[in-house]
């Protein structure tokens, strides 16, 4: 019998990438998916598609999730987004004893790796290298935080410490004058403090962390992970024309060892377990530094099966307990990727 694996957030614009990844390396599964719309054009890559309930409230969420699996004798749910990530975590132990599996690891790893104020001060309370950062309070203490990071002479960023996609985030540079837009249609911005403070004068900021600006190429390193040990990962060096695009521009596989060490010592601090994604950025020293992580699989992750490397395969096969075959990891490093539109047969 074929085993049935859910994706949640099936709607995203490169799962269809995703799913035919796990096509190409399993043959033998039956994919399902789920997503609050129903009207859009990935449902058609589905063995079976199904709504999700539109709703703040995780309880109804954890419901519908632990109904679909009993109904649907679902064996394993892969979570595609920070919030289904938490829903799911929330009612893990409740799934494995009911047999279905999980590619997250439990909630409180999960609440940590969401929360970027929370991971930074895991990771600089284990001893790993971490950026420099500051939480923040109020605007009355802005100036000395964002000083603190050698502001005006260097830019700093403000970003939530829970969020993706690049919203809310906001460049302090002291050569712009008047606010700019670095992304359409997201509060994603830029501009001296003085244009911060014309903008915002009421904000709250104790949601938001702030870090220095870091010119230097940046990775996305998709993850397997079985209890805490690094399995394999695979790193795409953006190939980016605006570096906060939400999403993927193009990107170029490579094999970064101070990298792969390091993903490998948070891995283990942290026990993670199953599939994580972490942005990171090589300092001007080249020390590698996490901008961001997630315990799901990035929307990109189908990128790397064109140079060789088939995270979800691997991934899904790990987690149900499968031999995978070694030409699901054959990275060609160099190997350079671009996203384009095409058709398909459904």
């Amino acid at each position: 019998m074929k085993n049935r694996v859910l994706l949640t957030c099936a709607g995203g614009k490169f799962v269809i990438d995703t799913v035919r990844a796990l096509r190409k390396g399993l043959s033998d599964i039956e994919i399902l998916g789920s997503d609050v719309n129903s009207n859009f054009s990935n449902k058609h890559f589905f063995d079976g598609f199904f709504i999700t309930p539109t709703t703040e409230s995780r309880a109804v969420l954890n419901g519908f999730y632990q109904s679909l699996c009993e109904k649907e004798n679902i064996d394993l749910i892969v979570p595609l987004s920070e919030s289904d990530c938490e829903a799911v975590a929330e009612i893990r132990e409740i799934l494995l004893l009911k047999g279905v599996r999980v590619t997250i690891p439990p909630l409180d790893v999960v609440r940590t790796l969401n929360d970027k104020g929370n991971l930074f001060e895991t990771l600089r309370t284990a001893g790993l290298p971490v950026s420099p950062y500051f939480l923040g309070s109020s605007v009355g203490g802005l100036l000395e935080t964002i000083t603190t990071l050698d502001y005006p002479q260097h830019k700093v960023v403000m970003k939530p410490r829970r969020s993706s996609g690049s919203r809310g985030i906001f460049v302090f540079d002291a050569s712009i004058d008047k606010y700019e837009s670095l992304v359409d249609g997201r509060e994603c911005g830029t501009g001296s403090l003085e244009v911060f403070k014309r903008k915002y004068p009421k904000i709250d900021l104790s949601n938001f962390l702030f870090m220095p600006y870091y010119s230097g190429e940046v990775y996305d390193v998709d993850v397997v992970s079985r209890f805490g040990e690094l399995l394999v990962l695979s790193q795409r060096c953006r190939e980016y024309t605006n570096p906060f695009s939400p999403t993927n521009e193009g990107c170029r596989l490579e094999n970064i060892v101070e990298i792969t060490d390091y993903v490998s010592a948070v891995v283990a601090n942290l026990a993670l377990d199953g599939s994580s994604d972490f942005d990171i950025v090589l300092s001007n020293t080249g020390e590698p530094l996490i901008l961001d992580a997630s315990v799901r699989m990035s929307g990109s992750v189908g990128a790397a099966v064109a140079a060789g490397v088939n995270i979800p395969a691997i991934l899904v096969s790990s987690v149900l307990e499968r031999e995978w075959t070694p030409g699901l990891f054959a990275p060609r490093y160099g190997t350079r990727i671009r996203p384009h539109m095409t058709f398909s047969v459904v």
